[in-house]
């Protein structure tokens, strides 16, 4: 045997250079009983290959895959719905209520705030009543 030429085909076999013949004949190779001292931990590199490609996967768990059911999801999935809208309807109906509350409210002061002002000006005219009497009746401060 050339020995030479197995080690160079070992060194691309590390180097992942070498083509599927050749890694079959180094298969082949080692599965003699006459390989060098220098070649024994290739040996057992190369007949390890062939022991796990003997040994095959058997599952220990059968899990069985159920269907999942979309009809209780819809049916989960139209509560929620019908809950959030309604929700978001008493929220819509509070905030009306507010507006309207606020409205009539600024409506109120408004017409408050008209009346103070008329009764200002009344003040402000008796006042000047008050100065022009006391102007012409010469009356003392």
């Amino acid at each position: 045997m050339d020995w030479g030429n197995i080690e160079k085909l070992l060194e691309k076999y590390e180097n992942a250079e070498t083509t599927l013949s050749e890694e079959k004949f180094l298969k082949e190779f080692f599965q003699n009983d006459e390989v060098p001292e220098h070649f024994q931990d290739y040996k057992v590199l190369f007949s390890s290959y062939n022991a796990f490609k003997e040994d095959e996967f058997k599952p220990i768990l059968n899990v069985s895959k159920k269907k999942f059911n979309w009809y209780y999801l819809s049916i989960a999935a139209s509560i929620v719905l019908l809950f959030s809208i309604s929700l978001g309807y008493n929220e819509y109906d509070k905030r009306i209520q507010a507006q309207k509350a606020y409205t009539e409210t600024k409506q109120a002061l408004d017409l408050l705030s008209y009346n103070m002002n008329k009764g200002n000006m009344a003040f402000v005219q008796l006042k000047e009543y008050q100065y022009t009497t006391e102007k012409v009746f010469n009356v003392p401060k």
